[in-house]
């Protein structure tokens, strides 16, 4: 159980409940190169089939929970309850170019890399390593915006946030005159 297995690598954090929304938003950087979600190899222990997680994956996903530890501790912030917006850039710096002209292309953000893992692969490990620390669920993501750079400091940076309907949205909603504001301010009340 994935739940499970996280609750062994993470600290308590004694005083830090979900609230409805939980944090407006949180934002941090976790340096060095990501590593991509792999299908878990299945193995027989006696009478048992056993699912192991690859070390790499493991570890890289143990750095991510660290870093959103600290960015929820600092921040003061509670792990959001309700839909979440989720932005993960990540910076890489295998396969940059080497010629100068590919470099200043690649620093410019004219160029982005299309070859190694798939940026999907790299969202899923990093939801995995999120849930329970910056929302309770990696299904709560309900918007997900996932980006492949190219830089010399490898890293990915974080930004996860409550989802909230757009305000054009609301206007078409009250234009069409559906009684929804008391409902809407249960799911998603002021930051006020």
């Amino acid at each position: 159980d994935g739940a499970h297995r996280r609750a062994e690598i993470r600290p308590e954090r004694p005083g830090i409940r979900g609230g409805v929304m939980g944090a407006s938003r949180v934002a941090f950087t976790v340096p060095g190169e990501a590593v991509p979600w792999k299908a878990p190899r299945v193995v027989r222990r006696g009478a048992h089939h056993v699912a192991i997680s690859p070390r790499a994956m493991k570890n890289a996903q143990a750095t991510v929970q660290s870093f959103a530890w600290k960015a929820m501790q600092d921040a003061g912030a509670e792990p959001i309850t309700g839909p979440v917006r989720l932005m993960i850039i990540v910076f890489k710096a295998k396969g940059m170019p080497t010629s100068v002209v590919g470099r200043t292309a690649a620093e410019m953000d004219a160029l982005r890399p299309t070859k190694g893992w798939d940026a999907s692969n790299v969202a899923k490990s990093t939801e995995d390593a999120l849930s329970g620390i910056c929302f309770i669920d990696d299904s709560q993501v309900v918007e997900l915006h996932v980006e492949k750079r190219f830089s010399e400091r490898p890293r990915i940076e974080i930004v996860v946030q409550p989802w909230r309907p757009s305000m054009e949205t609301i206007g078409n909603l009250s234009i069409r005159g559906l009684a929804f504001t008391r409902w809407l301010n249960k799911w998603y009340p002021s930051d006020s």
